[in-house]
């Protein structure tokens, strides 16, 4: 998908040097989306208007967007100042979706370009240490925001403030929960924030939000610790879980089409937080090439199933597994 993004941002010609003049290789349909990360509505500009008020926004707005950044980001940043051509994969793409990286063709060969303007602010910002420090706490805070996101689906901003406080000692500052949230929607995806709520991106739509929010709204949030803020930060289900595993490795050992293999468990694992059912993951099974055979090998895949099903965190329970529902 990156390699298709950054093709479709190659400007076929010969390369321009400052931002006034990239932006005005794009046509008005790129220049709009890119404006629409900057909070500016292009429909509303002619194409030379546009790429002037944008050219404004990206170095206005480039501090506050470089705070959000990950550490990781900033170190591609120090890569790409140093060797633009460097940069390579997801990288290009973030980079020229914000207006920050150019990418020129010509006879064959590519160039990359980022204006002096914009090289001149990040160098800026990576000089500054309290810059730094900023960027390491942001990331702590995104990944609690993350990993509830991920746990619960849909949550109140308060959760992810009564969590912060259970394991940081300084309270966040007076509106700095809505200001972070509005900023990492914006940066990464992992969420979208709809009034007190944050919404993780695979939650379908409203329908599916609102009946999942009435399905809950009796029930207490499960209150992981710190291990779990680590793994829930980085995936939607315990994929080290022995059960996870022993479904993972019954799978496995059937045919099935190696190439599409993690794609089936990325769909079991949607499946069942989405309460797609048991119909759904065989389905999802054939997909891959997976087909069950007698009697007893459908009952050792039922089996496999339904206790991974029973012992895995759900959005429907709050985080909470079936097991422990049951057992409350």
């Amino acid at each position: 998908m990156e390699q298709k993004n950054e093709m479709k941002w190659t400007i076929l010609k010969s390369s321009a040097q400052g931002l006034s003049e990239c932006l005005h290789c794009y046509t008005k349909s790129q220049l709009s989306e890119t404006a629409s990360f900057y909070g500016l509505d292009g429909s509303r500009y002619r194409k030379a208007e546009l790429a002037q008020r944008l050219g404004s926004e990206i170095l206005d707005q480039m501090p506050a967007v470089l705070k959000y950044s990950s550490s990781e980001d900033l170190n591609g940043l120090k890569v790409l100042l140093e060797e633009p051509e460097g940069a390579e994969g997801p990288e290009v793409w973030t980079y020229q979706k914000r207006g920050w990286l150019f990418v020129f063709a010509e006879q064959g060969e590519r160039s990359f370009v980022v204006p002096d303007e914009v090289k001149a602010k990040i160098i800026r910002f990576l000089s500054n240490a309290k810059n730094r420090e900023t960027v390491v706490h942001n990331q702590e805070f995104y990944r609690y925001a993350k990993a509830l996101a991920h746990l619960y689906g849909v949550y109140e901003k308060k959760q992810l403030m009564k969590l912060w406080e259970e394991f940081h000692s300084v309270p966040l500052k007076k509106g700095e929960l809505s200001k972070f949230l509005k900023f990492t929607e914006k940066t990464y995806g992992e969420y979208r924030v709809e009034g007190r709520y944050v919404i993780s991106r695979k939650v379908p739509d409203t329908r599916f939000c609102l009946e999942l929010m009435n399905e809950v709204k009796n029930l207490p949030y499960y209150m992981p610790d710190e291990s779990e803020i680590d793994l829930y930060a980085e995936e939607y289900v315990n994929v080290d879980a022995p059960e996870y595993n022993r479904l993972r490795t019954f799978l496995e050992k059937r045919k099935h089409n190696p190439l599409s293999f993690a794609d089936l468990m990325t769909g079991l694992e949607n499946n069942l937080l989405l309460g797609g059912g048991i119909s759904k993951a065989i389905y999802l099974m054939g997909e891959a090439g997976i087909h069950l055979g007698g009697e007893q090998e459908k009952e050792e895949f039922l089996r496999c199933y339904s206790q991974w099903e029973r012992s895995t965190r759900q959005w429907k329970y709050r985080g909470f597994t079936p097991e422990e529902i049951i057992d409350e």
